[in-house]
């Protein structure tokens, strides 16, 4: 009788001992689960953003070819500023999009996704310096061949204000990638950091 109980209880503490394994690795599905979306959640901002700068194209290029017949820009300028804005849209969306997967969130892949949130932090510092350059260097080149056509035609006082507000929007526009680059990276580190945390819990 004794034997029988024995036998009764063990099989329990086997049953229990299953369930809180059971318990513990559905646990672990959840919290891979919440990690995963927290990091994907992170991440989405930026994702919009570079559909946002895909779907503005077709506008940016309108605006090109209308200033360009209305401030007799050469199509030196007009082509240089077009090859430069498709050139910055197909790195933000390489580097920002490209770069990382769903399955990169996986709980099996964390130490690989570091590696590409770090070079993907590279690789948008690199972006960020030439692009960034390239406009400024571009603004002030655009800025000076409208001012000598305005000269030429004895432009308006209207004429000059829209010359001074485009200076004052590519000034703008600058400050605001440079935000958007720090929020960028500062993006990145965060997901490192969540993920240098999880691995040292395991």
């Amino acid at each position: 009788m004794e034997k029988i109980n024995n036998n009764n209880e063990l099989e329990i503490m086997r049953s229990q001992m299953a369930s809180f394994k059971k318990q513990l690795e559905q646990q672990e599905i959840i919290n891979r689960r919440i990690m995963s979306e927290s990091m994907k959640k992170k991440f989405s901002w930026i994702k919009k953003m570079i559909i946002g700068e895909i779907i503005l194209i077709p506008i940016f290029l309108y605006l090109a070819f209308a200033a360009k017949y209305y401030f007799d820009l050469s199509w030196w300028s007009v082509g240089t500023f077009v090859i430069l804005l498709l050139c910055d849209v197909w790195c933000d969306y390489d580097i920002n999009m490209r770069a990382i997967k769903d399955s990169d969130y996986s709980h099996d892949n964390l130490i690989d996704t570091i590696e590409k949130l770090v070079k993907m932090k590279q690789r948008r510092a690199k972006q960020t310096a030439i692009m960034l350059t390239a406009t400024i260097v571009m603004s002030i080149w655009l800025l000076i061949e409208i001012g000598f056509h305005l000269i030429a035609i004895n432009a308006d006082t209207g004429m000059w204000l829209v010359l001074y507000g485009g200076g004052t929007g590519a000034f703008i526009g600058v400050v605001v990638a440079w935000w958007i680059y720090r929020k960028m990276q500062k993006t990145n580190d965060e997901m490192i950091k969540q993920i240098e945390e999880i691995s040292k819990e395991q």
